[in-house]
């Protein structure tokens, strides 16, 4: 006994086997089995009782017929002389085999009469039969669902009947509805068919009798023969037609194929044309390379020069009395030197970012501690210009947590707090706020210096950008920074970018995608 039906073991060869609701065995668990004698096999299940005679003739016993409940126990069953016992959820179950047997001997030839009933198209009755069986049907076009309501003159038990039936033309084999009584088909092609119907006795044994209607399913008006040989002229035309036209076409193409040539030249006159703006583009490289040259050259100079002359003056043994301006020199050799480290570093990553050489690893941590670190860190540079700086964050994300690389956001931090610094007047504020757009954080830093020309703001993040020469001496810098700040944030897939009007200062926002 399985949760699938019951399974036969071949003496012989030991091949199993199995019988289930295909062979009239419709519960989902077996119980027990138990044999009265070699003519018998009993079966209970959480459906009831089973029978199972020779030639797997299967008969079922339920609560229609006697039983105090279909749910039998497991292993719960005996015999004596007259009686068999059943366990069940309601209690002890007595049962005569012997009587339960003529019942059955009783019903098993009883050949009920099948009867298709109704017809509904579309879901409405369009044909009906009480007592006389319908033998002709007609299906106009159009529908596409078709329902056949099937019924067996079996008044002993009627829900446990079941139909079979096949549509023939249609179906290659008998179906059958083991629950239920409608048979249903949909968008059946035009043609003739005939629907074949068997119904089985409340013990599932099905009869000799067979209902049979005949059905015809009309065509639309455009799948006729006539119809379609119609179409098919209609197409032959068409494509004549058609390769007439294409041969027009052909020969109005060789005539604008001459047409196309002169086009063409004007063409390759324009194309020599383009060349030469770019021989010119070129040029201006060239002389961009060349300013890049002295531009370097001027940065590595200066900090080299007051380099060496605060070295020379220092081992020349001058100002050996003076320990203080000693000192001083001494701390003006270590500031160019970091101030040329920068520098190189600076091009160095450059150059680095822009090969995709360089390896940033992100990590997802917290923006408000980072940016209120790289305002803590620039502040004393702001005292040294007499520069306040007020941080102000918006509490729904000083939480929020992105994907960035600490180190190169401090880097570009760095660079605007600096510039921003930098280009303010004496006592004049630097903003930094950090906000919350949508799943985006964004960081501003306003300040109140003289803006950007409208003029430079296209090349603001090139290499080396500088909005005037002398504006570059005055403040120093070698325009490397915001180049570098824009290659770091899309690595770290963020973006940056800028607001300014000329008098009125500049606003840089630097944007970050946030984790959900």
């Amino acid at each position: 006994c399985t949760e699938r039906g019951l399974m036969r073991l071949s003496e012989r060869n030991f091949v199993p086997s199995m019988l289930n609701a295909e062979h009239g065995l419709d519960a989902e668990f077996l119980v027990s089995a138990f044999s009265v004698n070699k003519e018998a096999l009993w079966l209970s299940s959480t459906q009831g009782l089973y029978l199972l005679k020779p030639g797997h003739t299967i008969s079922h016993f339920s609560t229609e017929d006697g039983l105090q409940s279909d749910n039998l126990m497991f292993n719960a069953m005996a015999q004596d002389s007259r009686h068999l016992y059943l366990g069940s959820d309601a209690g002890l179950e007595l049962v005569n085999p012997r009587q339960l047997r003529e019942n059955l001997e009783k019903k098993l030839y009883y050949q009920p009469k099948p009867l298709i009933s109704n017809v509904l198209f579309e879901q409405k009755r369009v044909a009906r039969s009480l007592l006389q069986p319908l033998t002709g049907l007609d299906v106009p076009p159009g529908v596409s669902r078709i329902e056949f309501l099937f019924s067996s003159f079996d008044f002993n038990a009627p829900q446990r009947s079941k139909y079979r039936y096949k549509l023939q033309g249609y179906d290659a084999d008998w179906q059958q509805l083991n629950s239920g009584h409608v048979a249903t088909y949909t968008n059946l092609p035009p043609g003739n068919y005939q629907l074949h119907m068997r119904a089985s006795n409340s013990r599932g044994q099905f009869g000799d009798h067979t209902s049979t209607l005949t059905v015809n399913v009309f065509p639309h008006w455009w799948q006729h023969r006539m119809v379609q040989g119609l179409a098919f002229i209609s197409a032959l035309c068409l494509l004549s037609w058609f390769v007439w036209q294409r041969m027009a076409r052909i020969n109005q193409h060789n005539r604008q194929l001459e047409a196309a040539v002169t086009a063409r030249t004007a063409e390759l006159q324009h194309s020599l044309q383009q060349l030469k703006t770019a021989y010119d583009e070129l040029q201006q490289l060239d002389l961009l390379k060349d300013q890049f040259i002295s531009t370097v050259s001027h940065e590595l100079r200066t900090p080299l020069t007051a380099i060496s002359g605060a070295l020379q003056l220092v081992l020349s043994g001058a100002l050996a009395a003076d320990k203080d301006k000693m000192q001083q020199l001494l701390n003006i050799a270590n500031s160019n030197s970091k101030r040329l480290t920068l520098l190189i570093n600076d091009l160095l990553d450059l150059e680095k970012l822009a090969a995709n050489k360089m390896t940033i690893e992100l990590t997802a941590q917290p923006l408000h501690p980072i940016v209120q670190r790289a305002v803590d860190e620039n502040s004393t540079y702001g005292l040294e210009q007499q520069v306040s700086l007020h941080y102000q964050h918006d509490p729904s994300v000083s939480t929020g947590i992105a994907l960035v690389n600490e180190h190169r956001l401090l880097q570009v931090l760095a660079n605007l707090l600096s510039n921003a610094i930098k280009f303010s007047p004496a006592g004049g504020d630097v903003t930094i706020l950090l906000q919350r757009e949508g799943d985006i954080a964004r960081i501003s830093i306003i300040d109140q210096g003289p803006g950007i020309p409208e003029e430079f703001q296209p090349r603001l993040f090139q290499r080396f950008a500088q909005a005037s020469s002398g504006n570059t001496r005055q403040h120093g810098g070698t325009g490397l920074g915001l180049a570098l700040s824009r290659e770091l944030m899309h690595a770290m897939h963020g973006d940056i970018s800028f607001d300014s009007v000329p008098g009125e200062g500049s606003s840089f926002h630097l944007t970050l995608p946030l984790q959900t």
